[in-house]
């Protein structure tokens, strides 16, 4: 989940190809999606998918940094993702001036993704949602996937977000190390 291009400020593209992975890779803003697919266009048993997933909304708002506010906040410039639709990430840029609304996107609960595409059995769940991959975590029915990899992008998340996601890890079955901006949960069956 948040695929981007599927290349910029991801090691998982290499491997993928590398090893021929089968799998899907999803960004639901156009911009990437478009890069994405011609990025894995000689790879067919790799999925791009344009889903913005969410818990239920029939819309859910995005904004897009302005332009000329990019450089005002080195985390957003540095990795190239403009697009935001937390609420409280909202508030935040917002009321510094950095966003304009960009209209709405259609979303699917992570679930009901993992159902129509047939992926119960996943490997390795790669998530990279500036700030939203707890809030993806919390999606997971681990009853009906439990991917021996959980790898999620956790420099964004408030220690409180932190707090709630690493027991729910826990608690299915998942052991947690940290390696840079991301966290990595191993299953129990791969130990």
């Amino acid at each position: 989940m948040g695929a981007n291009d599927g290349i910029q400020f991801d090691d998982l593209y290499f491997k993928v190809t590398t090893l021929r992975m089968t799998g899907l890779v999803n960004d639901p803003f156009f911009e990437f999606f478009e890069v994405l697919k011609l990025n894995y266009r000689n790879y067919p048993e790799v999925l791009p998918i344009r889903i913005a997933v969410h818990q239920p909304l029939l819309d859910a708002p995005i904004y897009r940094v302005k332009q000329e506010s990019v450089y005002k906040y080195p985390p957003l410039s540095s990795r190239h993702r403009f697009f935001l639709f937390r609420p409280s990430q909202k508030s935040r840029y917002c009321a510094r001036g950095y966003l304009r609304g960009d209209g709405a996107m259609p979303t699917s609960p992570l679930m009901e993704v993992v159902t129509e595409f047939q992926m119960p059995n996943a490997l390795l769940l790669q998530i990279d949602t500036e700030g939203f991959d707890a809030d993806v975590i919390k999606m997971i029915d681990f009853t009906r996937l439990s991917p021996l990899l959980i790898k999620f992008e956790s420099k964004n998340l408030p220690p409180i977000r932190k707090q709630e996601t690493y027991p729910l890890l826990q608690l299915n079955g998942y052991r947690l190390y940290e390696e840079g901006a991301d966290s990595i949960a191993v299953h129990s069956k791969l130990t």
